[in-house]
């Protein structure tokens, strides 16, 4: 049975604007910008696509994301941002209906704002069908919830949910160029931290902060499965001693904390949003071990996981 695909079927609930599929056989530059709203229970894994620049929210729910080789899982609390020209796959599942939010990027779009905010008026002047040989690239990863790109994208989903989504194009265009600027700023605030790590070449540290974030993003799709150091340090080409210190340097924390406490945070909704007993939520975030989960958890918020979730009832 073919995959369900988001572009290819009607299992999407609104978009503004154009919606490329690199499976139409139609070229990517045609369309314009556009911005697509699924909401569905379930997404069943799509085949793979190719895609535009492209920024991707859930609203509510989680997606998984394939990108690349790489394994992405997207939330409330993130998003993620794809290049154009990258193949991925993506699948979501829910107990109630999920929302997917997708902005995709017409190709020389960011490239045009870029050339704006870089350039005198001379230039542009003289320059005004000027194209770069290459696109945009930004670093390709989940970014932590954003407020600039959060609020943005909150305004496009009541645009495109509204029925006067197409009457409101220039409006939905000063949105899209607002997320652009603001991807821009986040790029080269973290290209500044790379250069203040002193690395002989710039491109080592690039190429380091890549790896680094792709055993962040494994991680955080992975957590509640019983994954090693080995696993995390093969997915990212890193040895494990080098991932260790890595990982400790940009975010602070080793990466068996990280994984305890994404589990930790994991057990804390679930404690809230379901009636799942203890032992059953120990299972779900990955802890082999009742008295482990429970002493962790009250070590962490003060509180057994039952005080918890009654305090949170109050």
């Amino acid at each position: 049975m073919a995959s369900t695909c988001p572009y290819c079927h009607s299992v999407y609930s609104a978009q503004a604007g154009s919606i490329y599929c690199s499976r139409s056989g139609e070229g990517m530059e045609k369309p314009a910008t556009g911005t697509l709203l699924i909401r569905a229970p379930k997404l069943a894994e799509t085949d793979w696509h190719v895609s535009r620049l492209s920024i991707s929210r859930m609203v509510n729910g989680e997606a998984r994301y394939k990108v690349g080789a790489r394994d992405c899982t997207v939330t409330p609390g993130n998003f993620l941002v794809m290049n154009q020209g990258q193949s991925y796959k993506a699948s979501f599942e829910g107990k109630e209906d999920a929302e997917l939010m997708t902005v995709g990027f017409r190709p020389g779009f960011a490239e045009g704002i870029f050339q704006n905010l870089t350039n005198t008026e001379e230039w542009l002047l003289d320059n005004p069908a000027f194209t770069p040989a290459e696109p945009l690239r930004f670093f390709e990863k989940t970014y932590e919830v954003d407020p600039v790109i959060t609020g943005v994208l909150q305004e496009l989903r009541a645009i495109v949910g509204s029925d006067h989504a197409a009457a409101r194009a220039p409006d939905l265009e000063d949105k899209y160029t607002l997320l652009i600027e603001r991807l821009m700023e986040m790029h080269f605030d973290i290209y500044s931290d790379i250069q203040t790590r002193g690395y002989v070449k710039p491109s080592t540290g690039v190429e380091l902060y890549k790896r680094i974030s792709m055993a962040k993003d494994y991680m955080d799709s992975n957590y509640t499965t019983d994954i090693t150091l080995e696993d995390i340090a093969q997915n990212c080409f890193l040895s494990v001693s080098h991932l260790k210190r890595l990982f400790k340097e940009y975010f602070h924390i080793t990466p068996h904390q990280y994984i305890i406490q994404r589990r930790l945070e994991k057990a804390k909704t679930l404690l809230i949003q379901s009636d799942m007993p203890v032992r059953n939520i120990c299972g779900e975030i990955g802890f082999e071990n009742t008295s482990s989960f429970i002493r962790l958890f009250r070590n962490s918020y003060n509180l057994t996981p039952l005080s918890f979730r009654g305090r949170s009832l109050d």
